[in-house]
């Protein structure tokens, strides 16, 4: 394929025409070793729940170059959304794996990389095809590596069409989930192993160029993929046509406007579904302008981060905590999470600790995150209690249980079945041949029991918290505390309080104990309302006393 141009030379007075051969398209990849460039994707797939959108940015650099491969290194990701249509008429009809989505059905599964953040490795050779790749990016809907999305297989000489054919396998898991095998799968290769399904395919895509000039040289693309003919009619189709566009110079990809419909047939139901895919590549300043701007976030974030609260802030972040509904609570430990505190706040950290068993999930979720920073004593304990509710793996504690060991019912240690790894469990029945009837817990309760030799058991870490043990095991719960008539007639002194734990300690002076909630005014003047049974037994007592024993004069 030649271009031809033709200038008019005038010489002596006749007119001459000379006419020059225009530079063919050199069709390799990969202009230097160095060489940067980033492409802007949006890509969105109409299924019958709703439009699920795929947008981010990719980077690429050439890590090296030789006349016959290229190496690279990618690092991106794009990030989903989903806006549902509602209910549809009829679709409760459809069976649950004929439901298509990013996050599951036939063409979506949770652990695809390329929704997150990731680095693949790509060595390739300079007209296209994949050698090796280190990572995975894949993409739900059989669109494959999005890191392999902009490369198309190139022709070996300066052609105006060409075809590339091959055969691949599409997989479906034990998820209804379709992976996709191949040299460009629906646009890449590299799917993923473990699957049970095999359905052997065809796949095509022929190319023409449609126009050229000095930069850029646009490709027409039409796309076809079909899997072999089954009895049971199960099928998966795929059809598309789109333009990709090849930069002269710098010799990687452009630009892509690609459409093309999914089609799945499976138990005589057949879902299509239309899918968008456009990237652009983004010009070096507005890849270096948006650095800059990521920097300058960066740097804004750890400036807000490092920045104390007000006493507004934290007056209004430990309302919310404490009385707030649970959204205001969430946003609240969110903004908590965010910071970094340059130094201990007891109260802060037991608002948290506290919010830990909210009943709701989101809130808990939310103080989980913020636990380690205003609270990191507690958090470690916390983890290992989350950690022994089960069911996951616990590490070794080496507490091994005697046949002299105490144990109790309700007990939570570590129980191991058929010498496999340490898991939680809780003891149900102690017998009389001296084996134990246990629990594996799950979500902190038992879901499946097995009786075992003690020599099958150990202890769990200290930290756990275990329920009370009954009295004659020999670990009676320790009596009340008694507070002196001493410490009563100065109940409206300044005295330190204790929580449960011990650990959070704070100096008020007692105001009332009213509904089961103790009131305290701090040194600083302000009024604290807690929860009886989160004090120390100690000073669950000296409230009590002081109530009954002494008119408050800070009552209202």
């Amino acid at each position: 394929m030649r271009f031809r141009r033709s200038f008019p030379f005038c010489f002596l007075g006749l007119q001459l025409t000379l006419t020059f051969p225009a530079l063919a398209v050199e069709w390799k990849y990969g202009k230097e070793s160095g060489q940067v460039f980033a492409y802007e994707f949006e890509i969105e797939a109409n299924t019958p729940s709703g439009i699920t959108a795929y947008k981010g940015v990719t980077n690429y650099s050439v890590d090296a170059l030789s006349d016959d491969q290229l190496r690279l290194t990618f690092r991106g990701g794009l990030q989903e959304s989903t806006k549902p249509k509602g209910t549809l008429p009829g679709l409760g009809a459809i069976p649950r794996p004929m439901i298509p989505s990013g996050f599951g059905g036939p063409f979506g599964n949770s652990d695809f990389k390329g929704r997150s953040q990731t680095t693949n490795r790509i060595t390739m050779n300079r007209q296209g095809q994949v050698l090796s790749m280190e990572g995975d990016s894949q993409l739900p809907f059989l669109l494959g590596n999005v890191s392999l999305l902009p490369f198309e297989p190139l022709p070996i000489k300066d052609e105006e069409k060409w075809t590339h054919d091959f055969g691949v396998t599409i997989n479906s898991s034990n998820q209804s989930s379709f992976r996709h095998f191949g040299h460009l799968g629906a646009f890449g290769p590299f799917g993923e192993r473990g699957t049970q399904k095999i359905q052997a395919a065809s796949e095509s895509a022929d190319y023409s160029v449609e126009s050229k000039n000095e930069q850029t040289v646009v490709v027409k693309k039409v796309y076809r993929l079909k899997t072999a003919a089954k009895s049971d009619g199960d099928s998966v189709e795929i059809s598309g046509e789109g333009r990709w566009k090849f930069s002269i110079d710098e010799r990687i990809p452009d630009s892509l406007d690609f459409k093309m419909k999914i089609s799945q047939q499976e138990e005589n139901v057949t879902v299509t579904i239309p899918i968008s895919i456009q990237f652009q590549r983004l010009d070096p300043a507005v890849i270096a302008k948006r650095a800059e701007e990521a920097q300058q976030k960066v740097l804004a974030a750890k400036e807000e981060a490092n920045r104390p609260l007000s006493a507004e802030e934290r007056s209004q972040i430990l309302n919310a905590i404490e009385k707030g509904a649970p959204l205001e609570a969430k946003d609240a430990l969110e903004k908590l999470a965010s910071k970094t505190p340059q130094q201990a706040d007891l109260e802060i950290g037991a608002a948290v600790e506290r919010a830990t068993q909210h009943s709701n999930q989101l809130v808990v979720h939310s103080a989980e995150r913020a636990l380690p920073k205003w609270a990191p004593e507690f958090n470690k304990k916390y983890e290992i209690n989350k950690l022994y509710k089960g069911p996951l793996h616990v590490p070794s504690t080496g507490r091994s249980v005697q046949s002299t060991t105490p144990l109790f019912v309700g007990q939570i240690l570590q129980i191991r079945e058929n010498g496999l790894a340490w898991q939680a469990g809780v003891v149900q029945r102690l017998l009389p041949d001296g084996r134990v009837e246990v629990g594996f817990l799950m979500g902190g309760k038992p879901v499946r029991s097995i009786t075992l030799a003690r020599h099958n058991l150990q202890l769990a870490p200290e930290e756990v918290e275990q329920p009370n043990p009954p009295k004659d095991s020999g670990n009676a719960t320790p009596s009340t505390p008694i507070v002196t008539n001493s410490e009563a007639v100065h109940a409206n002194d300044l005295r330190e309080w204790s929580d449960i734990t011990g650990r959070h300690k704070i100096k008020a002076v007692f105001l009332r104990l009213i509904d089961g909630a103790v009131y305290l005014k701090t040194e600083s003047g302000s009024e604290r309302r807690i929860p009886i049974e989160r004090l120390s037994e100690k000073d669950q007592a000296f409230a009590k006393q002081a109530e009954e024993t002494k008119e408050n004069p800070f009552s209202e």
